[in-house]
């Protein structure tokens, strides 16, 4: 009797150690389970916001070539409110298109790929500033010292030039100022854009990156609401990070990390 037990107590250890490995071993294949199924969730559901805002386009075209003929063709035959509303409904196709746009693009990221390069971000940095042809009382600095990145050009533009944009139009002061900065952390570049505009509440820095808000009414703000989204998203799929810095009235600061090393497969795989 004394000797069967011992030998159960021997084998205890074994038979404990057996069904650690065993539910490890499970919980590993329901998490790689669970993982395959958020992909395949993901990838439906950028293919359903592509299908969408594409088939979309079509009808809003025809809505914008009617609106824009009975413009030409009838103007004169409208008093001044029947005018006001149809150029109200103009407006409205346009902002639905720019939004259908956005959709599209952002459906794109991580799924429509171009090959990793090296990226001169001050050379860019500065094409964007020409691009955009900010007002004169709109200072912008660049930081001679903005590194070259491993990027898809397409994205890192994108990122730059809607971090710029936003910039540009939150200057509310009678001279504006934006700095493009950047330092070295280790793995990542620490890219950051600054402005001395009219500043973010504390509680809108997280909803500013959710895709259509916007600060403003929606009627009287010339943005979607998109951009910062497309910021937000790009620079995640390439494992870095946004957000953003803030003081209502003296202006913000949106901070970027990129990885250094981005492989190719980083982008085709989200």
């Amino acid at each position: 009797m004394t000797e069967a037990s011992s030998q159960k107590t021997e084998k205890g250890p074994e038979e404990a150690q057996a069904n650690a490995i065993e539910q490890v071993e499970k919980a590993i294949s329901a998490y790689k389970a669970v993982c395959q199924q958020l992909d395949e969730l993901r990838n439906q559901m950028q293919e359903f916001a592509y299908i969408i805002s594409h088939d979309l386009r079509a009808p809003l075209r025809a809505i914008k070539t009617l609106a824009d003929w009975i413009v030409a063709d009838y103007a004169d035959k409208l008093d001044q409110e029947g005018k006001e509303q149809l150029q109200l409904l103009v407006n409205r196709v346009d902002r639905l298109n720019a939004m259908l746009e956005g959709v599209l693009e952002y459906s794109r990221i991580g799924r429509v790929c171009e090959p990793i390069q090296d990226v001169d971000l001050h050379g860019l940095a500065t094409q964007i500033v020409e691009d955009l042809a900010p007002a004169g009382h709109i200072q912008v600095s660049i930081d001679e010292n903005l590194p070259v990145v491993k990027a898809e050009p397409k994205r890192i533009r994108q990122l730059l030039e809607h971090l710029l944009t936003n910039a540009i139009r939150a200057i509310d002061k009678p001279k504006g100022s934006i700095a493009i900065d950047c330092t070295d952390e280790g793995n990542f570049w620490h890219l950051t854009v600054a402005d001395n505009g009219c500043g973010i509440r504390k509680e809108d820095l997280e909803r500013i990156f959710k895709i259509f808000q916007t600060l403003a009414p929606k009627d009287q703000c010339p943005t979607t609401g998109v951009g910062l989204t497309l910021v937000k998203r790009i620079a995640e799929v390439y494992g870095g990070k946004v957000w953003a810095e803030s003081q209502p009235g003296e202006g913000s600061t949106f901070h970027v990390l990129w990885p250094k090393i981005v492989p190719q497969a980083t982008a085709a795989k989200v």
